[in-house]
Protein backbone atom coordinates (compact mmCIF):
# COMPACT_ATOMS: atom_id res chain seq x y z
CA UNK A 1 0.00 0.00 0.00
CA UNK A 2 1.24 3.25 -0.48
CA UNK A 3 3.26 4.67 2.33
CA UNK A 4 3.09 7.92 3.99
CA UNK A 5 4.72 9.99 6.61
CA UNK A 6 4.06 13.67 8.21
CA UNK A 7 7.27 15.41 7.89
CA UNK A 8 5.78 18.29 8.68
CA UNK A 9 2.23 19.16 9.63
CA UNK A 10 1.43 19.70 5.84
CA UNK A 11 3.59 18.16 3.87
CA UNK A 12 3.17 14.23 2.89
CA UNK A 13 5.95 12.10 2.10
CA UNK A 14 5.42 9.19 -0.51
CA UNK A 15 7.95 6.67 -0.76
CA UNK A 16 7.85 5.13 -4.31
CA UNK A 17 9.18 1.60 -3.81
CA UNK A 18 6.45 0.50 -1.24
CA UNK A 19 3.97 0.61 -4.22
CA UNK A 20 2.78 -1.63 -6.24
CA UNK A 21 2.79 -1.17 -10.30
CA UNK A 22 0.41 0.32 -12.16
CA UNK A 23 -0.89 -2.73 -13.64
CA UNK A 24 -1.57 -4.25 -10.12
CA UNK A 25 -3.37 -0.71 -9.03
CA UNK A 26 -7.33 -0.25 -8.65
CA UNK A 27 -8.73 2.83 -10.28
CA UNK A 28 -9.44 3.96 -6.67
CA UNK A 29 -5.65 3.67 -6.05
CA UNK A 30 -4.46 5.18 -8.71
CA UNK A 31 -7.27 8.05 -8.21
CA UNK A 32 -5.80 8.03 -5.05
CA UNK A 33 -1.82 8.81 -5.78
CA UNK A 34 -3.07 10.84 -8.83
CA UNK A 35 -4.68 13.57 -6.46
CA UNK A 36 -1.64 13.41 -3.91
CA UNK A 37 0.35 14.93 -6.66
CA UNK A 38 2.94 12.62 -6.47
CA UNK A 39 1.48 10.54 -9.18
CA UNK A 40 5.12 11.26 -11.14
CA UNK A 41 7.24 9.74 -8.22
CA UNK A 42 5.07 6.72 -8.08
CA UNK A 43 4.58 6.06 -11.90
CA UNK A 44 6.05 6.58 -15.21
CA UNK A 45 5.06 7.94 -18.72
CA UNK A 46 4.27 4.60 -20.44
CA UNK A 47 3.29 2.79 -17.57
CA UNK A 48 0.35 0.40 -18.65
CA UNK A 49 -3.06 -0.92 -17.69
CA UNK A 50 -5.44 -3.26 -19.08
CA UNK A 51 -9.23 -3.45 -18.63
CA UNK A 52 -12.18 -4.62 -20.16
CA UNK A 53 -14.01 -2.55 -22.80
CA UNK A 54 -17.48 -4.68 -23.45
CA UNK A 55 -15.86 -7.73 -25.00
CA UNK A 56 -12.67 -6.30 -25.45
CA UNK A 57 -9.49 -6.02 -23.58
CA UNK A 58 -7.64 -2.51 -24.06
CA UNK A 59 -4.78 -1.57 -22.54
CA UNK A 60 -3.41 2.88 -21.85
CA UNK A 61 -0.71 4.01 -21.35
CA UNK A 62 0.08 6.99 -19.25
CA UNK A 63 0.99 9.99 -21.35
CA UNK A 64 2.02 12.51 -19.03
CA UNK A 65 1.12 13.81 -15.97
CA UNK A 66 -0.18 17.68 -14.88
CA UNK A 67 -0.68 17.90 -18.28
CA UNK A 68 -4.80 18.86 -19.06
CA UNK A 69 -6.73 21.18 -17.25
CA UNK A 70 -9.90 20.18 -15.04
CA UNK A 71 -13.13 21.70 -16.41
CA UNK A 72 -13.81 22.15 -12.55
CA UNK A 73 -11.01 25.12 -12.48
CA UNK A 74 -9.49 23.16 -9.63
CA UNK A 75 -6.27 22.73 -11.50
CA UNK A 76 -4.60 19.84 -13.36
CA UNK A 77 -5.39 16.64 -14.01
CA UNK A 78 -3.07 14.50 -12.04
CA UNK A 79 -2.42 11.64 -14.79
CA UNK A 80 -3.74 11.66 -18.61
CA UNK A 81 -4.20 8.08 -20.17
CA UNK A 82 -4.65 7.49 -24.09
CA UNK A 83 -5.17 3.88 -25.54
CA UNK A 84 -1.97 2.06 -26.98
CA UNK A 85 -4.07 0.57 -29.58
CA UNK A 86 -6.50 1.19 -31.65
CA UNK A 87 -10.20 -0.23 -30.93
CA UNK A 88 -10.73 -3.22 -33.21
CA UNK A 89 -13.93 -1.45 -34.40
CA UNK A 90 -14.60 1.27 -36.93
CA UNK A 91 -16.52 4.83 -36.50
CA UNK A 92 -17.40 7.66 -38.41
CA UNK A 93 -16.66 11.53 -36.87
CA UNK A 94 -20.44 12.52 -38.29
CA UNK A 95 -23.01 10.69 -40.84
CA UNK A 96 -23.25 13.28 -42.94
CA UNK A 97 -22.60 16.72 -42.24
CA UNK A 98 -18.81 16.91 -42.75
CA UNK A 99 -16.64 18.84 -40.21
CA UNK A 100 -19.38 21.36 -39.82
CA UNK A 101 -19.59 21.72 -35.67
CA UNK A 102 -16.41 20.79 -35.49
CA UNK A 103 -15.36 18.54 -32.14
CA UNK A 104 -17.77 20.17 -30.31
CA UNK A 105 -21.32 18.92 -32.22
CA UNK A 106 -19.97 15.69 -33.93
CA UNK A 107 -21.14 12.51 -33.68
CA UNK A 108 -18.31 10.81 -32.25
CA UNK A 109 -17.94 13.07 -29.18
CA UNK A 110 -21.46 13.15 -28.39
CA UNK A 111 -22.72 9.31 -29.26
CA UNK A 112 -19.76 7.05 -29.71
CA UNK A 113 -17.40 8.06 -26.95
CA UNK A 114 -20.60 8.76 -24.96
CA UNK A 115 -21.22 4.76 -25.41
CA UNK A 116 -17.95 3.73 -24.80
CA UNK A 117 -17.94 5.87 -21.19
CA UNK A 118 -21.60 4.34 -20.28
CA UNK A 119 -19.75 0.39 -21.12
CA UNK A 120 -17.00 1.54 -18.47
CA UNK A 121 -17.29 -0.05 -15.20
CA UNK A 122 -18.50 2.40 -12.45
CA UNK A 123 -15.17 2.08 -10.80
CA UNK A 124 -13.49 3.47 -13.67
CA UNK A 125 -16.24 6.10 -14.27
CA UNK A 126 -15.92 7.29 -10.74
CA UNK A 127 -12.43 8.55 -11.24
CA UNK A 128 -12.30 9.82 -14.49
CA UNK A 129 -11.95 13.67 -14.87
CA UNK A 130 -13.79 16.05 -17.12
CA UNK A 131 -11.12 18.13 -18.61
CA UNK A 132 -10.78 20.93 -21.25
CA UNK A 133 -10.25 21.01 -24.46
CA UNK A 134 -9.19 23.41 -27.29
CA UNK A 135 -10.02 22.60 -30.69
CA UNK A 136 -10.79 24.44 -34.41
CA UNK A 137 -14.63 24.93 -34.76
CA UNK A 138 -14.86 23.65 -38.54
CA UNK A 139 -16.50 24.74 -41.73
CA UNK A 140 -13.09 26.48 -42.10
CA UNK A 141 -12.93 28.46 -39.29
CA UNK A 142 -9.97 29.81 -37.76
CA UNK A 143 -11.07 30.44 -34.48
CA UNK A 144 -10.78 27.63 -31.30
CA UNK A 145 -13.76 26.52 -28.87
CA UNK A 146 -13.34 25.12 -25.49
CA UNK A 147 -14.65 21.51 -24.63
CA UNK A 148 -15.26 19.92 -21.22
CA UNK A 149 -14.67 16.36 -22.13
CA UNK A 150 -14.20 13.08 -19.73
CA UNK A 151 -13.27 10.85 -23.23
CA UNK A 152 -11.82 12.56 -26.13
CA UNK A 153 -10.04 11.90 -28.78
CA UNK A 154 -6.50 13.78 -29.29
CA UNK A 155 -5.83 16.65 -31.37
CA UNK A 156 -2.56 16.45 -33.83
CA UNK A 157 -0.91 18.53 -32.11
CA UNK A 158 -1.13 16.52 -28.83
CA UNK A 159 -0.02 13.50 -30.86
CA UNK A 160 2.53 14.85 -33.29
CA UNK A 161 3.36 18.17 -31.89
CA UNK A 162 2.71 19.67 -35.18
CA UNK A 163 -0.82 21.08 -36.98
CA UNK A 164 0.48 20.82 -40.41
CA UNK A 165 1.45 17.52 -42.73
CA UNK A 166 5.34 16.79 -42.82
CA UNK A 167 5.13 16.07 -46.67
CA UNK A 168 4.72 19.44 -47.76
CA UNK A 169 4.28 21.79 -44.90
CA UNK A 170 0.81 23.00 -45.07
CA UNK A 171 -1.26 23.25 -42.14
CA UNK A 172 -3.85 20.74 -42.48
CA UNK A 173 -5.36 21.66 -38.94
CA UNK A 174 -5.95 25.07 -36.56
CA UNK A 175 -2.49 25.71 -34.46
CA UNK A 176 -3.03 25.96 -30.86
CA UNK A 177 -5.10 22.89 -30.07
CA UNK A 178 -3.55 21.22 -26.95
CA UNK A 179 0.02 20.90 -26.31
CA UNK A 180 2.24 17.57 -27.24
CA UNK A 181 1.50 14.89 -24.34
CA UNK A 182 5.32 13.89 -23.21
CA UNK A 183 4.67 10.27 -23.95
CA UNK A 184 4.21 11.07 -27.70
CA UNK A 185 7.57 13.19 -27.59
CA UNK A 186 9.96 10.59 -27.73
CA UNK A 187 7.79 7.92 -29.95
CA UNK A 188 9.50 6.41 -33.02
CA UNK A 189 7.33 7.16 -36.06
CA UNK A 190 9.17 7.42 -39.36
CA UNK A 191 7.29 8.87 -42.36
CA UNK A 192 5.37 6.47 -44.18
CA UNK A 193 7.42 4.41 -46.79
CA UNK A 194 4.96 5.08 -49.28
CA UNK A 195 5.08 8.42 -49.00
CA UNK A 196 8.88 9.40 -49.94
CA UNK A 197 11.62 8.02 -52.50
CA UNK A 198 14.84 6.24 -51.13
CA UNK A 199 16.64 8.25 -49.27
CA UNK A 200 14.40 11.31 -49.46
CA UNK A 201 15.39 13.84 -47.13
CA UNK A 202 12.27 14.92 -44.69
CA UNK A 203 11.65 16.71 -41.39
CA UNK A 204 10.84 14.10 -38.58
CA UNK A 205 6.78 14.68 -37.43
CA UNK A 206 8.68 14.44 -33.74
CA UNK A 207 11.25 17.39 -35.04
CA UNK A 208 13.67 14.69 -35.84
CA UNK A 209 15.56 15.61 -39.33
CA UNK A 210 16.63 12.63 -41.12
CA UNK A 211 16.73 10.75 -43.97
CA UNK A 212 14.59 7.76 -44.11
CA UNK A 213 15.19 4.73 -46.79
CA UNK A 214 11.58 3.35 -46.70
CA UNK A 215 12.76 -0.20 -46.35
CA UNK A 216 9.49 -1.80 -45.17
CA UNK A 217 10.47 -4.85 -43.16
CA UNK A 218 7.49 -6.78 -42.87
CA UNK A 219 3.69 -5.10 -41.97
CA UNK A 220 4.79 -3.58 -39.12
CA UNK A 221 8.55 -2.72 -38.92
CA UNK A 222 10.67 -0.01 -40.67
CA UNK A 223 14.41 0.50 -41.26
CA UNK A 224 15.75 4.29 -41.14
CA UNK A 225 19.23 5.27 -42.83
CA UNK A 226 21.29 4.86 -39.99
CA UNK A 227 20.08 0.83 -39.70
CA UNK A 228 17.48 1.57 -37.35
CA UNK A 229 14.75 -0.64 -37.18
CA UNK A 230 11.72 1.07 -35.77
CA UNK A 231 8.04 0.13 -35.22
CA UNK A 232 5.26 2.51 -36.12
CA UNK A 233 4.01 3.87 -32.81
CA UNK A 234 0.48 5.02 -31.39
CA UNK A 235 -1.73 2.41 -33.04
CA UNK A 236 1.16 -0.45 -32.45
CA UNK A 237 -1.30 -2.89 -35.13
CA UNK A 238 -2.65 -0.62 -37.45
CA UNK A 239 -0.98 -1.54 -40.63
CA UNK A 240 -1.77 -3.97 -43.23
CA UNK A 241 -0.45 -6.69 -40.91
CA UNK A 242 -3.13 -7.05 -38.42
CA UNK A 243 -7.13 -6.60 -39.70
CA UNK A 244 -7.96 -2.86 -38.35
CA UNK A 245 -8.13 0.03 -39.91
CA UNK A 246 -5.19 1.79 -41.52
CA UNK A 247 -6.30 5.43 -40.00
CA UNK A 248 -7.44 6.55 -36.71
CA UNK A 249 -9.38 9.93 -36.01
CA UNK A 250 -7.71 13.35 -34.40
CA UNK A 251 -10.71 15.57 -33.38
CA UNK A 252 -9.26 18.67 -35.37
CA UNK A 253 -10.93 19.50 -38.12
CA UNK A 254 -9.13 20.17 -41.60
CA UNK A 255 -8.77 23.65 -42.18
CA UNK A 256 -9.30 23.88 -46.03
CA UNK A 257 -12.47 22.51 -46.36
CA UNK A 258 -15.99 21.92 -44.50
CA UNK A 259 -15.86 17.82 -45.24
CA UNK A 260 -12.62 16.14 -43.49
CA UNK A 261 -10.99 15.44 -40.21
CA UNK A 262 -7.56 14.92 -39.35
CA UNK A 263 -6.16 11.34 -38.82
CA UNK A 264 -3.09 9.14 -38.54
CA UNK A 265 -2.59 7.44 -41.24
CA UNK A 266 -0.65 4.43 -41.57
CA UNK A 267 2.16 4.19 -40.19
CA UNK A 268 2.06 7.06 -38.52
CA UNK A 269 1.97 10.58 -40.49
CA UNK A 270 -0.87 13.21 -40.63
CA UNK A 271 -3.80 12.94 -43.06
CA UNK A 272 -7.03 13.75 -43.77
CA UNK A 273 -10.35 11.61 -43.66
CA UNK A 274 -14.09 12.60 -44.78
CA UNK A 275 -15.94 12.61 -41.89
CA UNK A 276 -18.41 9.59 -42.57
CA UNK A 277 -15.95 7.49 -43.45
CA UNK A 278 -15.17 4.59 -41.17
CA UNK A 279 -11.95 4.88 -39.20
CA UNK A 280 -10.37 3.05 -35.78
CA UNK A 281 -9.80 5.61 -33.00
CA UNK A 282 -7.38 6.07 -30.09
CA UNK A 283 -9.30 7.86 -27.21
CA UNK A 284 -7.75 9.47 -23.78
CA UNK A 285 -9.19 10.17 -20.80
CA UNK A 286 -7.55 11.77 -17.46
CA UNK A 287 -7.35 10.83 -13.48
Amino acid sequence: DLQSTNVQEDTNFYAKTTFKILEECSWDEINTISESGYASNVFNVGDEKRFNLNLESVTVQILGFNHDDKADGSGKSGISFGLKDCLNSSYQMNTDVGNVGGWKESSMRNRTLKTIYESMTAELQTVIKSVKKLTAMGDESLNLEETEDKLFLFSAEEILGVYYNAADSNPYTVKGQGEQYEYYKNAPIPEPYTKWSPDAEFQGIFGNTGTFRGVALGHNWYQDNFGNIVEPHGCTNFYAGKEKASEWWLRSPIIFNNKEFAVIYSPGYLNRGVASNQHSLIFGFCV
